[in-house]
């Protein structure tokens, strides 16, 4: 989804979305939980090296 996508459009997208698996159990991920990671990310010690990281949310 681009930053040119009409306002109109996103509900509809978003329910998509939740319809074919990209929003699993019609949920996104909790902030919480992605700012658990990215402060991990962050917090790790310089030195270290995160090749990638996923977050899913929980089933």
């Amino acid at each position: 989804m681009g930053w040119s996508l009409p306002a109109e459009l996103i509900g509809p997208a978003l329910e998509d979305w939740a319809k074919w698996g990209q929003a699993r159990h019609d949920y996104f991920l909790r902030a919480a939980d992605l700012a658990r990671a990215i402060a991990f990310v962050a917090e790790t010690p310089r030195g270290g090296f995160i090749t990638s990281m996923e977050v899913q949310p929980e089933a």
